[in-house]
């Protein structure tokens, strides 16, 4: 199987299921928020894991190609980056996320290009044809 059908169908998944989750629970989500900031041991672990997960995503599958498979790197270079400055500079991790909370339509609006970002790698990992399924 092709990597980035692979990945297409993980990150596509976990992708759904969590913009799901958040939409159902947006309120959850600012509390989920503060307690994050609120804890650094977590804040640390959850750093690493965006990191850790960043770094896999990046070495298997840095590809730049306009189509789902940039989705995918897009995904791994953000992990990434999101590891390195949580780690490196907490402070502006805790002042970005700190306005983010904030704003209701920043979050929905985030919420909402990961729901249809994780729609599309779905669509594409699982090879569906949309003009097929609809002329039947």
């Amino acid at each position: 199987m092709d990597i980035s059908m692979l990945l297409a169908k993980i990150v596509g998944l976990y992708g759904l299921v969590a913009s799901v989750s958040a939409l159902l629970n947006l309120k959850r989500i600012k509390y989920l928020a503060n307690d994050l900031l609120n804890n650094e041991a977590l804040l640390y672990l959850s750093a690493l894991l965006a990191l850790s997960l960043g770094i896999v995503i990046i070495n298997i599958h840095n590809v730049i190609a306009y189509d789902h498979r940039l989705i995918i790197t897009l995904f791994g270079w953000i992990s990434f980056i999101q590891g390195v400055i949580f780690l490196l500079v907490p402070d502006l991790a805790y002042a970005i996320i700190r306005r983010i909370i904030n704003y209701n339509s920043i979050i929905l609006f985030g919420i909402l290009i990961c729901l249809a970002s994780s729609l599309w790698l779905l669509k594409e990992g699982l090879s569906i044809n949309l003009n097929t399924i609809l002329q039947q």
